[in-house]
């Protein structure tokens, strides 16, 4: 079944002030972002998840947005920085 043209969300990403919050994750983005920290591809995360490498690259995506990055390298990057925590 051919899709139309994928949604440009490049726009969609907010400010990096608004990634330093932690946003709510769905279960299914959790458990892409923690296969990801074990450094597994989409190839890779689609089988532990029992789901096809597009519906991974679907939860990257908002994964993406979420957090305000462009890259997966950003992502682990800025999830792996210290949160200061605040009184």
């Amino acid at each position: 079944m051919r899709m139309g043209p994928l949604k440009d969300r490049s726009k969609e990403v907010p400010p990096a002030s608004q990634a330093l919050a932690t946003p709510r994750l769905t279960p299914r983005e959790d458990e892409c972002l923690r296969l990801l920290t074990l450094g597994q591809c989409n190839k890779e995360i689609a089988a532990a998840m029992s789901i096809s490498p597009r519906t991974v690259k679907f939860h990257m995506t908002n994964l993406f947005i979420k957090f305000g990055v462009t890259s997966r390298l950003e992502l682990l990057a800025l999830i792996s920085k210290p949160r200061v925590q605040r009184p």
